[in-house]
C-alpha cells in the first residue's frame, strides 16, 4: 500500500470515529451522557463555571471532575472512562475518543474558527449551556421539594392546633 494511500485510510478512520459536521452541543451532550453513566457520583456539581477552561487540563470538564491538579485530571478522567486523551493536534484512533465525547476540540472542528481559543470557546460554550440547563432542572426540583415541605409543615402545625383545644 502506498503512503498517500495509507493516509487516506487514516483520514477516513478518524472521519468514522469524530464527524466533523458535529456540533459541540452534540459532543458535550455525549460526553456529560458518558459521565452520568460512569463518572464520579455529581461530576457536574463539582465544576466551577467560572473557572471551566477546555483548553486547560486541570480546570476542563474532566479536569474539575476528577479533582486534577495539571493535566492528571484530565487524564485521570480519560482512563476512568476508558477514553482516548487525544490532546489537542492528535487524531483519534478509536471510536472511545475524548473528542467524541466533547472532553477536548478537535483540530479539523470548524473551518469558521480559525484559532485553538475559538474553538475551545465554542466547546466551553456548549459544556456551560448544558450545565445551565441541569442547573435550572435541579433549581425547578428543588421548588417542588419546598412546595411539599411547606404543605407538611402546614399540616402539622393545624394538627398541633387541634391537639391544643382538646387539652
Amino acid at each position: 500500500m502506498s503512503e498517500q494511500q495509507n493516509e487516506q485510510q487514516n483520514e477516513q478512520q478518524v472521519a468514522a470515529y469524530v464527524l466533523p459536521d458535529e456540533t459541540a452541543q452534540v459532543r458535550a451532550a455525549r460526553g456529560a451522557a458518558l459521565l452520568d453513566e460512569q463518572g464520579p457520583f455529581g461530576w457536574d456539581e463539582r465544576i466551577n463555571r467560572h473557572a471551566l477552561d477546555m483548553g486547560v487540563a486541570s480546570q476542563c470538564i474532566l479536569g474539575q471532575s476528577y479533582d486534577g491538579e495539571y493535566a492528571s485530571g484530565y487524564r485521570r478522567g480519560c482512563a476512568a472512562l476508558g477514553l482516548e486523551p487525544c490532546m489537542h493536534g492528535a487524531e483519534p484512533t478509536s471510536a472511545m475518543n475524548a473528542i467524541a465525547y466533547g472532553f477536548i476540540i478537535a483540530e479539523y472542528d470548524d473551518p469558521s474558527l480559525q484559532t485553538c481559543t475559538e474553538r475551545d470557546a465554542a466547546l466551553h460554550d456548549a459544556w456551560i449551556a448544558l450545565l445551565a440547563e441541569r442547573g435550572e432542572e435541579d433549581e425547578d426540583e428543588d421548588e417542588d421539594e419546598d412546595e411539599e415541605d411547606d404543605y407538611s409543615e402546614d399540616e402539622y402545625d393545624s394538627d398541633d392546633e387541634e391537639n391544643e383545644d382538646d387539652d
